[in-house]
């Protein structure tokens, strides 16, 4: 079992593994956060792969399609499409999966995120805007569009991927019980009176130059392997926590039986929440779960 304290630190002094690259001619992927930082990055590198199409989703048109010519010009890459897609509204997120209606979808690397603000800011449809982004939009994406990777899976002999790029802080939260107990877990955090408790104890990240380049240099590769990479064992990926390119041991919480109960609380929670805004998840989960 891995002890409980996060690898960060010592992940700094750890070199970067070979950067995974296969043959994506024809394929379609797709990169939600893509204009900027880790989900540029990542664009850059699928493009050097030939994919068939690589949709670049993002929040604004400007910076989309600054992102675009961009990765044009630093890459002589010239299939890539903007899409737009904000997770800050939900249904933006349901039309850009019900764009893909039809098309093909073999990557999808889920990257948009956002950290909590100091205060309590909700987004237009009620959900603090962390939590909207982070969680509840994400995962209403991944479920929408997972129809698609199956049927190119099945069309073409491939095998799709779901990337959610996440992190390690894992390690280092202690859920309380107020919120594993509650009948409804993602209610207890979506309101106003644990979010405001809690702002006093958002996480701060280092702001050394030196561990922030690093860090984000690691997370990208981590990125592509996750996307491309294990193609020799594609089981050990399925499900799996990375970190340096390596299917990881989460936290004692996580595996252990209370973390186990609460995971399969949570999910129960988030499917029925996601369920009241469209009402084809409950299929979806159904046909589609393992």
């Amino acid at each position: 079992m891995q002890h409980i304290k996060s690898p960060y630190i010592k992940d700094q002094y750890t070199k970067n593994g070979p950067v995974a690259t296969v043959d994506l001619t024809g394929k379609t992927v797709v990169v939600v956060g893509a204009n900027t930082g880790l989900g540029f990055e990542a664009t850059k590198h699928f493009a050097s792969m030939n994919p068939g199409k690589l949709i670049l989703a993002c929040r604004s048109e400007e910076r989309g399609k600054a992102a675009v010519d961009k990765l044009k010009s630093e890459t002589s890459y010239d299939r890539a499409e903007l899409w737009l897609v904000d997770l800050g509204k939900i249904t933006s997120v349901i039309a850009f999966a019900d764009r893909f209606e039809g098309e093909r979808l073999d990557i999808l690397v889920a990257n948009a995120a956002l950290n909590p603000s100091a205060g309590y800011n909700t987004a237009r449809d009620g959900w603090e805007e962390s939590i909207q982004v982070n969680n509840i939009a994400t995962s209403l994406l991944c479920l929408l569009l997972t129809p698609r990777l199956v049927e190119t899976g099945t069309t073409y002999g491939t095998e799709p991927r779901i990337v959610i790029v996440s992190s390690d802080l894992h390690y280092m939260v202690n859920i309380k019980e107020r919120v594993s107990e509650a009948k409804s877990p993602f209610q207890v955090l979506n309101s106003s009176e644990y979010c405001t408790a809690n702002s006093q104890r958002i996480f701060r990240p280092f702001s050394r130059g030196a561990i922030e380049g690093h860090s984000c240099h690691r997370q990208h590769t981590q990125s592509w392997f996750a996307a491309v990479g294990g193609a020799d064992d594609t089981d050990k990926l399925r499900g799996a926590y990375l970190n340096l390119n390596t299917p990881t041991e989460p936290s004692d919480h996580v595996i252990g039986e209370a973390g186990k109960r609460r995971q399969d609380k949570l999910w129960v929670d988030l499917v029925a929440e996601l369920s009241k805004i469209d009402r084809r998840i409950p299929s979806i989960v159904q046909q589609f779960s393992v």
